[in-house]
């Protein structure tokens, strides 16, 4: 019997045909699609309450926000291992569980924090911003389109040439932008404060939401005077009750400067008078350093910069500073008169409340007070 030859039409249908098998082949011969482990799945880690101001801008041309300079772990430093414990982005700040889903703590005060008219740890509902947090538990007023806080609880921003206005901080660091356009992680601290910035702008770092920034991100850069080691020791025990990671090396301008990582130098202030430190610690309110240093003692400064109080014999210290409204990366500096000043400021670290809602703190044996001066001790 004959056949008839297959068409051009017909050959194409059937080379086709064969193609797609082969193709199909191949894909069968390597096995079953690959699919995801749990661990895989899971490498990258959240945002830690730590890391949501880091990824916010620097504000300030040449600041320490992005520079290529000092690497985290430098030649020769020292380190301490991860701290054990809870890192889930549902803890609060000191290493307690917020139950029942995503919370942040809100803080609001005036005066710097000498006078808290709210204060408690709140449920953060799906996508809520600085702004409808504060709504959702305050009396607000806004202006300029909503997005300006005017008035909380019915105390409004001087608008008669007056330097009288509403601030806000998230983990310890002045947020560049406006309230609704920031959006806090479970386990922030959102701190507002009413305030007379008269002697400068508001501080553009703080301690009194600590641990934070210092927790939940890279290790803490702790910097010490050379043959000084056994402060990088006992600065990281006191680091590590909070659950803060650290490394450590000798103190120098460059690794001040030109921040990749929070810093915190450590030491008497007459091994650090003639470091980068110095002129920093000059700007005084206009830095947020409420307090003036010198080798023989330390004058607290009140909110327009004005000396108040010398402290002359074992006193220490513990400030913040940044380059500027969203620095990621604050400066730390936690310094004495003496031996007893200093292991006294190091103390501190070891109980939050000493620090909360504080913008620095003198600490003289056990007596904790707040600066700028005029607030409570406590």
């Amino acid at each position: 019997m004959r056949h008839k030859p297959l068409s051009f039409k017909g050959l194409a249908v059937a080379l086709l045909l064969v193609l797609f098998l082969g193709i199909l082949g191949c894909g069968t011969a390597a096995g079953p699609p690959e699919t995801s482990s749990p661990a895989a799945a899971t490498s990258a880690p959240e945002r830690t309450p730590a890391e949501n101001l880091r990824s916010a801008p620097s504000s300030v041309a040449g600041g320490a926000g992005d520079p290529a300079g000092v690497p985290a772990l430098q030649t020769g430093e020292e380190h301490t291992p991860a701290p054990s414990g809870d890192r889930e982005n549902t803890t609060a700040p000191g290493g307690q569980r917020a139950a029942g889903g995503p919370k942040v703590t809100l803080w609001v005060t005036r005066d710097f924090g000498r006078e808290t008219l709210f204060a408690a740890e709140v449920p953060l509902p799906p996508g809520s911003d600085v702004l409808s947090l504060l709504k959702n538990h305050t009396r607000v007023e806004t202006a300029y389109g909503g997005k300006f806080v005017n008035a909380i609880n019915g105390i409004r921003s001087d608008g008669r040439g007056g330097r009288l206005d509403w601030f806000y901080w998230v983990n310890g660091v002045l947020v560049p932008v406006g309230a609704a356009d920031f959006r806090p992680d479970p386990g922030d601290v959102v701190w507002w404060d009413y305030r007379d910035w008269s002697a400068g702008p508001p501080a553009p770092a703080v301690v009194g939401a600590y641990p934070c920034p210092l927790k939940g991100g890279a290790p803490v850069l702790i910097l010490y005077p050379e043959g000084q080691s056994d402060l990088f020791r006992q600065v990281a025990g006191a680091l590590a009750t909070q659950g803060i990671q650290a490394c450590g090396s000798i103190v120098d301008d460059r690794a001040v400067l030109q921040r990749n990582t929070p810093v915190l130098v450590v030491g008497l202030w007459r091994d650090l008078a003639s470091s980068a430190l110095a002129k920093i610690v000059e700007r005084g309110a206009r830095s947020g350093i409420y307090c003036r240093l010198a080798a023989d003692g330390f004058t607290a400064l009140d909110e327009r910069g004005n000396a108040t109080v010398d402290l002359k014999e074992s006193c220490g210290t513990v400030l913040a500073t940044a380059a500027g409204p969203g620095d990621r990366n604050p400066l730390w500096i936690v310094t004495g008169t003496d031996d007893a000043g200093l292991k006294a400021a190091v103390r501190v670290l070891e109980d939050p409340s000493k620090l909360r809602c504080r913008c620095g703190v003198l600490v003289q044996e056990s007596q904790v007070t707040a600066l700028p001066a005029g607030g409570a001790a406590r």
